[in-house]
């Protein structure tokens, strides 16, 4: 598999959760083996549970779950080899400001312990912003692929006040990909910058 996404899962009364999948995309774009990806990436069927946003290095995958179809969100870390066990994930900005968003757009770098993801932009004392505008944040991992660190918004990236957001890598690491309304106000459109360490 080399394409990862979640979608709602329909009940009788509508959406009842979100859960990821998988799918192998050929050269021309076209989806085949698209699967329910196993726990502990989903719940079993018939959980309120959600999950989202799933990114893999070659070592580690992230994603986000929604425990309680409420507020209850964690971000998790899990070790591709050996039992996979998701470890919590606290993403954490100064003064003790702990991050709880429903989808981070995680992106994990293949062979370097970063993280690229966004969140909504908070000031000091940990208020989101009026309007919600969003910033890409990265922070290094340690070997069990927890943060180390703090999260800091991507210099030259972030702009204070709009909303950037959906972080992505190209295949060679040195183009970071991110959807911005820094131009035109409540619409989305595609930038990229040059990565620098």
């Amino acid at each position: 598999m080399n394409f990862f996404f979640n979608r709602s899962e329909q009940g009788e009364a509508g959406p009842l959760r979100i859960d990821l999948y998988g799918a192998s995309v050929d050269a021309t774009g076209s989806a085949s083996r698209v699967v329910r990806l196993p726990a502990p990436f989903n719940a079993p069927l018939g959980s309120v549970r959600s999950s989202y946003s799933v990114a893999f290095s070659r070592t580690h995958a992230f994603w986000t779950v929604n425990n309680d179809g409420s507020l209850d969100v964690h971000a998790f870390s899990m070790k591709l080899d050996g039992e996979w066990i998701p470890a919590d994930m606290s993403l954490e900005l100064p003064g003790d400001c702990v991050l709880h968003e429903f989808e981070y757009a995680f992106w994990a770098v293949p062979y370097a312990p970063l993280l690229f993801f966004s969140a909504k932009e908070r000031d000091a004392s940990c208020k989101v912003l009026p309007g919600s505008p969003s910033d890409v944040f990265v922070v290094k991992l340690n070997e069990a692929g927890l943060p180390e660190g703090v999260p800091v918004p991507v210099a030259g990236v972030s702009q204070p006040g709009k909303s950037d957001a959906e972080p992505s890598l190209s295949p060679d690491s040195c183009w970071l990909y991110f959807a911005s309304e820094r131009d035109t106000p409540d619409k989305l459109r595609l930038f990229r910058a040059h990565r620098v360490e």
